[in-house]
C-alpha cells in the first residue's frame, strides 16, 4: 500500500474507511461520522490491501502520525500514550487486542491480571527492556503458581 508523501495522519471514520490527511485531524463532534482537519481539509481514503492498519479504529481519541521512509510506510511512534510502538505488532495487531479476546476466558480475577501483565511483558521485551521485562512476566507467572497452590 502506498500513500503520497504529502499526508501524514491516518484515521478511520464512523464507517470504517481509513484515511490520510496532511494536517493533523480532530474530531470535531461526537455525533459525526468524519474527522475533520481545521488548518486545510485535505484527505484522501485509503484502500487497504491488507490488515496493516487495523489497530486504527474510530473509537480512537486522536490520529496516528505516520512517516514515509523510501517506499515502508510507518507509523511514527510520536504518541507513547495511546500507541505505544512496544505494544504494537508488526502487522498492527495491538497487544490490547489479544488482551481482549484471551482474558475474559479466565474466570478468577486474579489469575487474569498476572496472565494480562505476564502476557504485556513478553510481547514487548524485544523494544522495551529485554531480559528485564523476561523476569518480570516470570515474576508474574510465579504468582499465579503461589495464588493457585494457596487456594
Amino acid at each position: 500500500m502506498k500513500i503520497d508523501k504529502k499526508y501524514k495522519w491516518l484515521a478511520r471514520d464512523k464507517n470504517g474507511q481509513l484515511c490520510a490527511f496532511v494536517g493533523e485531524p480532530k474530531k470535531t463532534h461526537p455525533l459525526s461520522r468524519f474527522w475533520n482537519n481545521i488548518k486545510k481539509l485535505d484527505w484522501t481514503g485509503i484502500e487497504e490491501t491488507d490488515e496493516r492498519f487495523a489497530f486504527i479504529r474510530w473509537e480512537d481519541e486522536c490520529a496516528v502520525r505516520i512517516s514515509n521512509i523510501g517506499n515502508i510506510l510507518a507509523i511514527d511512534s510520536n504518541d507513547i500514550i495511546s500507541k505505544p510502538s512496544h505494544y504494537i505488532g508488526i502487522n498492527g495487531l495491538e497487544v490490547e487486542q489479544i488482551l481482549a479476546e484471551f482474558l475474559p476466558k479466565i474466570e478468577d480475577s486474579y489469575v487474569a491480571h498476572r496472565v494480562g501483565s505476564a502476557i504485556e511483558y513478553l510481547l514487548r521485551s524485544s523494544e522495551k527492556n529485554g531480559m528485564q521485562d523476561i523476569e518480570k512476566a516470570g515474576q508474574n507467572i510465579e504468582q499465579i503458581k503461589r495464588y493457585l497452590d494457596g487456594k
